[in-house]
């Protein structure tokens, strides 16, 4: 059973196609009326018996093998029908041409100009066409199929609360909490609780349900329970009358829907009654239907009563809910493999090979019960990720017609909510959506793998993930970096029936005419994707079915004016492309309905007319020109969706020519990016003001972008609360005349602002001349606030900064704000980064109160602030730059307490914390860090020996980073100064160099030490290390490597670049952990010491890049019959 499920869909499509106003028309202008509602009647009598027709092709093979010739015979029907709409298309746009130029342009591809041989060939086709459905209802006359009234209705079978608890696998966990949450006695003390349990369909929220509710516990702590299955059916009277008759043990009421008469009888029951209710499997996201029944519920409850509800949706949970829900987890492997061997061996002694088949078959179904019981019982096949774009796969559904055109809602809204639909059912699964400062928001979702192998065994050999297997059958081809040298058309040839082609990486075209048009007009091509290309092939211009194209990422520099003749394209996509052009007659590409062009920085021009596109839905980018054809202009009429990138606005001369751009219109416009060019190319006869007036957009934008506005103020509307009332992001870049700022505290849901390069702005909040008393502003419900390159910005108030709130401020960047000096208050502030903005004082970041795990980043730039320093309060992560002046607290002025939330510190060119000798401060600061985590050190001259004093304490660190640190050796600084300071005396011998580095850094477990040019050995105080990497550090000698042997614990040893490295120590068979060993580019190793030669056997893993000597010994040397049999083996020259 595989084509036969896509015959009902396609029949539909084409009963529409057929009955298309401009077929109809066409049809009727060159003589083909007849022939074309014969079409029409015989699609419908098909259509009228095709759900039988399906229901029998999945039991008898002679109905399925009638269902694959009528859905192929409906494939070229449909083509057919879309050759006709095409050419209907070409002629509109031929006559609105004036002169002959595009005849020109599509002379190659366009033979049927002569109306006569036209209507002679489409006549034959649709001749053959009609006399093949003619065989086929014939022949569909022999299974005498019935015509069902209704589809069958796909109903989930209800559910009841009787358990074999003996069946059950791996929950008992969840059921201890669950059950402590129902019975916890001071759930007494509230009116009704509702409990959700949420996951994907089949984890078992049903089955953990049953267990919590026939538990003893549970029976004796309350005195009613109630089960009901609700699935589809949550109207008020439909659950009320399900729970009389539970609780009542089956009294039925069904003859009465009178809501007065049901509560009345629901009060009875429930009046002085603590209970217990489960709702199993409700889908319901409306909120008032929740409402109607909850008053029911509630009203009669006694205290402590309980309601339980399962389902898949999350949003039911929280409209529902009362408490915090319980997302149900899969099963682990043990549980998985214990479920998988009860349903598929029923205990019995299994065999050895099915065993191994069956643990296979556990790792695919990522422990889901539901996966488990129904493969188990049929003894058949780690999750893979099948990873896309929502976007992308709606346009996708849009070029293969599976979403069908009507006048109530667009074809993306209706992908959206059918989308929206397959989440909810757990199709697609672990949406997330990714957002840039440039574009839109994008949703990515998973599809799970056992629904990816389920969909691929029901497609059959319609689709494919391969360039190796040729079929007439294929319709859908999908192939990820799999390179080909072959050119377009001689792919196509393989897969003549083919409707997507998607080929996202490792495609080499070559731009070559196609010699043979009789055997490539035929191409049925819908959708097709070619990213990184380098040359446009001509095949494009014969792809009259063509709807979606996308050429993203593309090496070419133009397109071919032959693409303005793909009349049906619905989606172009040309992001990321080095594109410099837009074929000059697109405007005659009437059906484009997404064009993106966002991030082509060669494009400096439009093609003419685009506002002709009147479908266009998505335009990312629009360059304004001063011609009529390019000017603002052309935007007038187009209704624009999501996202507009418009620049060159120098070009527009007043408000009156911004006005003809009709953006206040656009309402389903969420983002609007408006880019003035360079001031160089102004003349300054514009008024800008008035321009950006001009611009007003509708009070539905969402995030708005202004860049190079060299305006004085902004516009009115900016500063009105109701027009800017759905704005929740602003940001203003290259404004540099503008003084103040529009009252963006008074935006209700404002949640982003990004101020950069204002050099005019000197406060965030300026009074006005006639404010008499001083104003408190409160940014009600800012959460990121990004200040960038504010030549003269010195404060946040102009009166006192004080008067400046945050109440929800989670993230502050600062960054190249010369002349600000206060950070202002914030009390859940997260992130905070300052950098190179010397007026913020270190004592002011220091005293600063952050929420918990937060982070911060400052640099000092070269500062001369001498304040003394510690970290906030609640930081987790860290990152210094620039401290080379700072003064650390002492250690008495340091909290007794150490910093227990700091894991992730970074040092970069702060030379003060590795001072030259013994230096109370910076011990003081380093004992503050005992719970440090991670350490990464970059760029700091001044550390030249190995920092005993101020890693002493650091008892927590697991990784160590040491990079560009030029003079750092790892030798002991104390050993050295000891040594001097001894060099007198007799009486006290210096202290060795293993009694100064015991007992530092005790949990280490990853030390990377990188450019590093004078490192002359390795510490010799982390025995815990499993990772050790040197990396380009010339200077280090087999005497520095003497602690290696101590490294009993160390899994992965990597040399790099130790281009004095001559020799490898001796005692490395010490290593018995070593699994991983790399050496890359250390020319003098030539062999390796006996000892190590003894471990190589044992590795899992050995790469090396080495030179003639060496390399001929492990390729057919003395060492290839020792490392032959390593799992990971590369051996490579220099």
């Amino acid at each position: 059973m595989t084509l036969n499920l896509l015959v009902s869909p396609l029949l539909s499509f084409a009963v529409l196609k057929v009955g298309n106003a401009l077929i109809e028309q066409f049809c009727r202008m060159y003589g083909m009326k007849d022939n074309r509602e014969k079409l029409q009647r015989q699609l419908l009598a098909l259509q009228a018996v095709i759900a039988n027709a399906e229901q029998r092709g999945a039991h008898e093979p002679h109905v399925r093998a009638w269902l694959k010739e009528l859905t192929a015979t409906a494939y070229k029907a449909v083509d057919v029908l879309d050759e006709f709409q095409y050419e209907a298309l070409h002629r509109n746009a031929v006559s609105q041409e004036p002169s002959s130029s595009i005849k020109k342009v599509t002379k190659r591809i366009i033979l049927q100009k002569n109306p006569i041989l036209f209507r002679y060939k489409m006549s034959k086709k649709l001749k053959t066409i009609l006399e093949k459905i003619d065989e086929i209802i014939s022949e569909m006359k022999n299974f005498n199929f019935i015509v069902l009234e209704h589809q069958p209705i796909i109903s989930r079978p209800p559910t009841h609360s009787c358990i074999v608890k003996s069946e059950i696998v791996g929950r008992d966990d969840a059921k201890e909490d669950i059950m402590n949450i129902l019975v916890d006695p001071n759930r007494e003390m509230v009116n009704v609780s509702v409990f959700a349990i949420v996951g994907m369909g089949g984890a078992g929220k049903t089955t953990l349900a049953k267990l919590v509710y026939n538990e003893e516990k549970v029976k004796e702590h309350f005195k009613l329970r109630m089960w009901v299955c609700v699935s589809n059916d949550f109207s008020a009277v439909s659950v009320v009358k399900s729970i009389i008759e539970v609780a009542t043990g089956g009294q039925s009421i069904q003859s009465t829907s009178n809501l007065e008469v049901l509560q009345a009888r629901l009060r009875e029951i429930l009046v002085g009654r603590k209970y217990l209710l489960v709702l199993d499997d409700v889908w319901n996201e409306d909120i008032y239907k929740w409402d109607a029944l909850r008053i029911l519920l509630f009203s009669s409850a006694c205290l402590g009563s309980v309601i339980v509800v399962t389902t898949r949706s999350k949003k039911v949970a929280t409209i529902m809910g009362t408490l915090p829900h319980y997302n149900l987890k899969m099963l682990s492997d043990e549980e998985s493999w214990k479920l998988f061997r009860k349903r598929a061996f029923d205990d019995a002694e299994e065999a050895e090979q099915l065993v191994e088949i069956g643990r296979k078959i556990v790792s695919k179904c990522a422990g889901l019960p539901l996966a488990l019981m129904a493969i188990g019982g049929l003894m058949r096949t780690t999750r893979d990720d099948y990873e896309f774009e929502k976007e992308t796969l709606v346009q996708l559904w849009m070029a293969n017609d599976f979403i069908p055109n009507d006048e109530i809602m667009d074809a993306e809204d209706k992908g959206e909510y059918i989308f929206s639909e397959l989440c909810w059912r757990s199709f697609f699964q672990d949406t997330t959506v990714w957002g840039s400062l440039y574009l839109n928001k994008v949703t990515y979702c998973k599809m799970h793998d056992l629904m990816h192998d389920l969909a691929k065994h029901i497609s059959g050999k319609q689709c494919v993930s391969t360039l190796e297997v040729e079929n007439d059958q294929v319709l859908h081809l999908s192939v990820v970096n799999q390179p080909s040298s072959d050119n377009l058309d001689s792919i196509l040839k393989g897969f003549p029936i083919i409707r997507t082609c998607l080929i996202s990486k490792g495609f080499a075209t070559k731009s070559e005419n196609v010699k043979n048009y009789d055997s490539m007009k035929t191409i049925s091509l819908r959708a097709l994707q070619l990213k990184q290309i380098v040359e446009i092939p001509n095949i494009f211009g014969y792809m009259k079915h063509l709807r979606c194209l996308d050429l993203s990422y593309g090496k070419f520099g133009s397109l071919p004016e032959i693409i303005s003749t793909l009349y049906n394209l619905q989606t172009l996509n040309l992001s990321g492309s080095k594109i410099s052009n837009l074929p000059e007659r697109m405007r005659y590409m009437i059906s484009l309905r997404h064009l993106f062009i966002n991030g082509c920085p060669n494009l400096k021009r439009m093609a003419c007319g685009l506002g002709q596109l009147k479908s266009l839905r998505i335009l990312t980018n629009y360059i304004v020109e001063p011609d009529p054809g390019r000017n603002i202009g052309q935007l007038n009429d187009l209704n624009l969706h999501e996202f507009l990138w418009l620049s060159g606005l120098e070009n527009v001369r007043d408000k009156n020519e911004a006005q003809t751009a009709n953006m206040v219109s656009k309402i389903n416009l969420s983002s609007l990016h408006l880019t003035w060019g360079s001031l160089d190319n102004r003349d300054g006869t514009i008024n800008e003001q008035e321009v950006l007036h001009g611009l007003r957009p509708s009070t539905d934008i969402k995030n708005l972008h202004i860049t190079g506005y060299s305006g004085s103020d902004f516009p009115i509307w900016m500063k009105e609360t109701l027009a800017m009332r759905n704005l929740s992001a602003l940001y203003l870049v290259n404004c540099h005349r503008c003084t103040t700022l529009p009252p963006v505290w008074h935006f209700p849901v404002m949640k982003c602002l990004h101020l950069k390069r204002m050099r005019s702005l000197v406060y965030i909040y300026h009074s006005t001349e006639d404010e008499e008393i001083e104003r408190l502003v409160i940014f009600q419900n800012l959460t990121s606030f990004h200040i960038s390159s504010l030549d003269n910005l010195e404060g946040w108030h102009d009166k006192d900064n004080k008067l400046v709130a945050f109440p929800r401020l989670d993230e502050l960047f600062i960054t190249s704000c010369p002349k600000m000096r206060t950070i202002p208050s914030a009390p859940l502030l997260r992130a905070l980064c300052v950098e190179n903005s010397r007026e913020i004082k270190l004592l002011e970041i220091s005293n600063l109160s952050m929420i918990a795990s937060s982070f911060i980043t400052i640099a000092c730039e070269s500062s001369t602030d001498t304040d003394a320093f510690k970290p906030p309060k609640n930081v987790a992560t860290m990152s210094l730059e620039g401290f080379d002046n700072v003064i650390p607290l002492q250690e008495n002025n340091m909290e007794t307490n150490q910093n227990m939330t700091l894991r992730d510190l970074t040092i970069t060119r702060s030379n003060c914390f590795f001072p030259s000798g013994p230096c109370k401060h910076t011990q003081g600061f380093w004992k503050y860090f005992a719970f440090l985590e991670i350490l990464y050190i970059d760029d700091c001259d001044a550390l030249s020996f190995w920092p005993e004093q101020e890693f002493r304490n650091l008892n927590c660190l697991k990784n160590l980073h040491i990079d560009a640190c030029d003079n750092f050796t790892c030798t002991s600084q104390m050993s050295s100064s000891s040594t001097e300071s001894h060099s007198g005396s007799s009486n006290v011998p210096p202290p060795s160099i293993e009694s100064c580095k015991e007992d530092i850094l005790p949990r280490l477990e990853t030390l990377i030490i990188e450019e590093c040019r004078k490192l002359v050995e390795i510490p010799s105080c982390c025995k815990s290390l499993k990772t050790l990497t040197l990396q380009d550090c010339p200077s280090i000698r087999k005497e520095g490597l003497n602690y290696l042997k101590n490294l009993h614990e160390l899994k992965e040893l990597t040399l790099d670049k130790c281009t004095g490295l001559n020799s490898l120590p001796d005692d490395l068979d010490s290593l018995t952990s070593l699994e991983r060993l790399i050496i890359y580019n250390c020319p003098l190793i030539e062999a390796f010491p006996e000892g190590l030669q003894q471990r190589l056997p044992a590795l899992q893993s050995l790469k090396i890049k080495a030179g003639s000597v060496l390399l001929g010994l492990c390729r057919s040397g003395g060492y290839h019959r020792l490392i032959s049999s390593i799992p990971d083996l590369t051996i490579d020259p220099i």
